[in-house]
Order: C-alpha cells, then sequence, then structure tokens
C-alpha cells in the first residue's frame, strides 16, 4: 500500500479564542491520537491565533478515511488542504499525533517543510505564513492582481494605529479592492509602505485573497465617498 502525508490548516469554531488556546483543542489531541493508532496514522498538531495546522501520515487509504473523518468535525472549519502526496516514509513515523506549541520553531516541522516545499501551491504558502510568517513571508509580487479584502479590523496590540494603516483597513473593511487600485488610491504615502502594512495584514491572517473581481467594477482609484467607508473614515477622523 502506498504511503501519503497530507498537511491541512482550518479555523477553530471557538470564538474569540485570541491568543489562548481553545478549550476544544486538547479533545481534538485526545481523539486524534486514539484515530490514529487505529489506522497506524502518524503526524503533528498544532493551534496559533484561532488557527490549526495538522499533519498526517500513513497508508493511502487510511489518510484518506482520516480526512473525511475530520472533515465532519464541529470542532473546526475552512480546511484547506495545503500538501497531499505520495511519500517513501513519514517524517513522524514515532508518533501518533504529537502537539507542538510553537510549530515555527520545531526544526522537525521545518524539515518536514523544506522536504515538500516545491509540491505546495501559492495559495498554500500564504496559509502557512500564518504559522511560519519568517519563512513564508508575502512579497508585492504575491499581491499583483490580486483583489484584496480585510475580514477583521486589526488589533491596537497587532499593528500600530498609523493615518496610512487605518486608511488602508477602511477601503479594504469597506469593500474588496484590486491591488494596483490601491496602490493608485494613495491610501498610504508610497507604495513600500503599502506593500508593508499588506504584509504586516497578512502575517496576522487578517487580509483576504478574493478568488475574482467584485461584481462592482468601477474602480477604486476614483473617490469612494459613500457608505461604511466614509463612516469609517468620519470615525477615525481621517476626512
Amino acid at each position: 500500500m502506498p504511503l501519503k502525508t497530507l498537511l491541512y490548516i482550518s479555523e477553530s469554531t471557538e470564538s474569540h479564542v485570541g491568543k489562548s488556546a481553545p478549550s476544544q483543542l486538547w479533545k481534538i489531541l485526545r481523539s486524534s491520537r486514539l484515530n490514529n493508532a487505529r489506522l497506524s496514522l502518524s503526524g503533528v498538531l498544532s493551534y496559533s491565533h484561532g488557527k490549526y495546522v495538522q499533519v498526517l501520515e500513513g497508508e493511502s487509504d487510511s489518510v484518506d478515511s482520516m480526512i473525511r473523518l475530520i472533515t465532519t468535525d464541529f470542532r473546526h472549519t475552512e480546511l484547506d488542504i495545503v500538501l497531499h502526496t505520495q511519500i517513501e516514509k513519514p517524517s513522524f513515523p514515532t508518533w501518533p499525533m504529537r502537539f507542538i506549541g510553537s510549530i515555527g520553531k520545531d526544526k522537525s516541522f521545518n524539515n518536514y517543510i523544506s522536504t515538500y516545499e516545491d509540491r505546495i501551491d501559492t495559495q498554500g504558502r500564504r496559509l502557512l505564513g500564518h504559522f511560519l510568517p519568517s519563512r513564508f513571508e508575502a512579497l508585492p509580487s504575491d499581491f499583483e492582481g490580486q483583489v484584496l479584502a480585510l475580514s477583521a479590523w486589526p488589533s491596537f496590540a497587532d499593528m500600530p494605529q498609523t493615518k496610512s494603516m487605518l486608511s488602508l483597513s477602511a477601503r479594504l473593511v469597506a469593500a474588496p479592492c484590486l491591488y494596483e487600485d490601491l496602490i493608485a488610491s494613495k491610501e498610504c504615502s508610497s507604495e513600500e509602505e503599502l506593500n508593508l502594512i499588506l504584509a504586516r495584514l497578512n502575517k496576522l491572517n487578517l487580509l483576504v485573497f478574493m478568488d475574482s473581481q467584485p461584481h462592482d467594477t468601477r474602480s477604486y482609484a476614483q473617490p469612494f465617498n459613500e457608505g461604511l467607508y466614509v463612516k469609517l473614515k468620519d470615525f477615525l477622523g481621517l476626512q
């Protein structure tokens, strides 16, 4: 039976868990160890700021059975497969399910990523940036041609609330915007500053890459003096 590895990232369904681990984490770890031992699977699990990352390794049919079970688990949602490929041997053979507190600093996980990095696509790299920000930091080329939005307002604890950051966040919360239109809109003092802010938002997992342009195709570089954007700018004292 061929062996395979699968790496996925998902979101915790517990709200407002912040930097602390959700109460369901230890239940997920316990059930993973039991199920993996039953199916002769191995792997690792970690958690950071509302997201899980898990690696499964073993016989192909067993890995497929486990991921089908995981997709029905109410404790997490928005599951994205980052890596799903055949392997010659597992990277974590002695662990039915090892928990790693700080996965970005773990040598074995970084070696695992190095082994299969050429099989991870651009979207997978963006997702891994949540756990490995120094390794998969977003570059300006990652934003080119992309329609961007914000999933939530950045916390004061995570980002300095500069005028450029506030203005850019207001625009991206109000409506999705093409990267090139953001450059033209002059929300930031320079393209370099724009890229730095976007990279930081991406690290915080707040930046959303839309699949396509929104149905409203007006240029966001034009004055956008209406609706939520105007209210946010008024509230922030940016008008």
